[in-house]
């Protein structure tokens, strides 16, 4: 039977992907057996709102994704319940005959505590598997699916909305006496998840966090069971379908139109009636068979990719050049395509030659300009050709990292600001009077502690905005501010000693329980490494 372990999830799992690589949790899970014990009495005070901490994460176009780090403490009850309940969730998910994103446990330390179940190439032959002998294609996906759950649904989910319901009437004499029932120990068990789901928002019932690897599990919960229901339904009516759902991404195939709008029609019956979800409008759509199974400006990226490979080095310039003005078209064509993303990830295949090192570099600083999301991904490649002996123009990237923080951080946008910063420290730059200045108006902890884990190494062009940085930041640190949104602060500048602890959070039972056992969430030693990239820099099938 597979095990979901807590530490683990706390270990490798917690802390958003998306995150620069100084941030880390090993620490947490590693420390995780010894302080287990202690969890249930560390609380937060009964007049501190426990608030998780937001990422906001850039993405193509105006749309922007929204992922939390909830507090530790109370992340680590969810992950110690999941962990007891492991059989439980092994069992709701079997139930699923088309979920193609079922959580499996990652045995490489190295990565993230799930793999991935379907990556690119294998989602496409997924999708072909679908349409195989289907003539309509119902494609549908779920609005704002992490943020728009309801916690109460996962007792309904797991022991059917009857039996929740009933288990909520019974007194306490009535609830001893089905305990030990079946369907009554489901419920019980949805009800422990929606309370220690409510515990990490303050109480609130709608939504759960995005970004840790915990919510994976907790969304096969629920629509594996929606699955279940659908199949069987669809089988009373003789409905042949062909489905896949990856995550909350439907793919269904069937014979006719009719079917089609059946289905479409069923979907959104028990997504309202059942979860409280609805279909996003924009993503859910019928199309008739044969259909293109990649958008045509993908198949023709690759082609581009695919012509460059094992030509002269003058040739291969003008595919570079080929290559970005495609990529550039398209993307105006569908803003909200990640088409600069995926131009990035097919150039990891073509050896450019040095001699056009310079014209890559220059098509880099653009696209890192007009789409700061990318500098994670542009960031690696800049390394990897740094470390294979091509110059960067250091003045250019710094000129290009700044003003995307200067344009970035009135809007609270976390992403682009901290890549940034980081892609500063890369590149061995230090943080100059405008980009603290920009830094200091921002409210994001993750920022915030960033920037002052750079200017704790010396990594400010005026020593004096260190003392700015903590003049700044220290008002965030009170009992209130640990347990709230701004815990990576409080928490990891105390710990630190760049920031002082006041008296009343040094007696705090939750702070005192992570710091005693050496908890931190910094890595100093941890930077992109370039060798990664060796792989795939050599000619592949893009």
């Amino acid at each position: 039977m597979t095990s979901y372990s807590a530490s683990e999830l706390l270990g490798r799992g917690f802390l958003p992907a998306e995150l620069p690589p100084i941030f880390t949790s090993r620490s947490l899970g590693a420390a995780y057996p010894n302080w287990q014990a202690q969890l249930a009495s560390c609380s937060a005070p009964k007049d501190a709102q426990v608030l998780p901490t937001t990422f906001h994460l850039a993405r193509p176009g105006t749309l922007r994704r929204r992922l939390s780090i909830p507090h530790p403490l109370y992340y680590a009850q969810l992950c110690s319940l999941l962990e007891q309940k492991s059989s439980e969730l092994q069992s709701a998910f079997a139930q699923s005959p088309w979920s193609r994103s079922i959580p499996e446990p990652d045995p490489d330390p190295s990565r993230r505590a799930f793999k991935v179940p379907l990556v690119d190439r294998l989602i496409v032959e997924a999708n072909a598997a679908v349409r195989a002998t289907s003539r309509y294609l119902v494609q549908a996906d779920i609005a704002q699916f992490y943020h728009s759950i309801y916690t109460h649904t996962f007792s309904w989910s797991l022991g059917s909305k009857d039996h929740s319901k009933k288990w909520f009437k019974f007194d306490s004499q009535e609830r001893n006496q089905h305990r030990s029932e079946h369907a009554y120990q489901l419920v019980h068990f949805g009800d422990e998840l929606d309370k220690k789901l409510r515990n990490l928002q303050d109480k609130q019932s709608v939504g759960i966090p995005m970004g840790p690897d915990a919510s994976r599990l907790l969304a096969e919960v629920l629509l594996c069971s929606l699955d279940k229901k659908l199949d069987t339904e669809l089988r009373q009516q003789q409905i042949v379908v062909h489905a896949m759902r990856n995550v909350d991404d439907y793919q269904i195939g069937v014979r006719t139109y009719d079917d089609a709008e059946k289905v479409l029609a069923l979907l959104q019956h028990h997504l309202r009636t059942d979860l409280e979800l609805t279909l996003n409008p924009r993503k859910t759509r019928i199309i008739a068979l044969p259909a293109p199974l990649e958008d045509p400006w993908v198949t023709q990226l690759k082609g581009i990719v695919s012509a460059a490979a094992n030509v002269p080095a003058r040739q291969k310039r003008r595919e570079l050049l080929r290559l970005f003005d495609v990529a550039t078209a398209s993307r105006s064509e569908h803003p909200e395509e990640h088409v600069y993303s995926y131009l990035l990830g097919i150039l990891k295949h073509v050896d450019v030659d040095r001699e056009n090192w310079a014209l890559l570099q220059h098509m880099l600083l653009q696209i890192a300009l007009a789409e700061a999301g990318t500098i994670r991904q542009i960031l690696a490649d800049l390394l990897w050709y740094q470390k294979e002996g091509n110059s960067l123009d250091l003045s250019r990237w710094k000129d290009v990292f700044e003003r995307i923080i200067e344009t970035h951080a009135p809007q609270e946008h976390s992403s682009e600001v901290a890549w940034a910063l980081w892609g500063l420290r890369e590149l061995e730059q230090k943080l100059s009077v405008r980009v603290v200045s920009a830094v200091l108006k921002m409210k994001d902890p993750i920022v915030s502690l960033l920037a002052l884990s750079l200017a704790s190494q010396g990594r400010c062009e005026d020593p004096a905005d260190k003392t700015s940085l903590i003049n700044s930041y220290q008002n965030r640190v009170t009992v209130d501010g640990f347990w709230g949104e701004h815990w990576p602060l409080v928490y990891e500048a105390t710990r630190q000693g760049w920031l002082t602890t006041p008296s009343d959070l040094l007696n705090d039972s939750g702070y005192r329980l992570m710091k005693d056992h050496l908890i931190s969430f910094l890595d100093f030693s941890k930077r992109i490494d370039p060798n990664d990239q060796d792989q795939l820099k050599r000619y592949g099938n893009p």
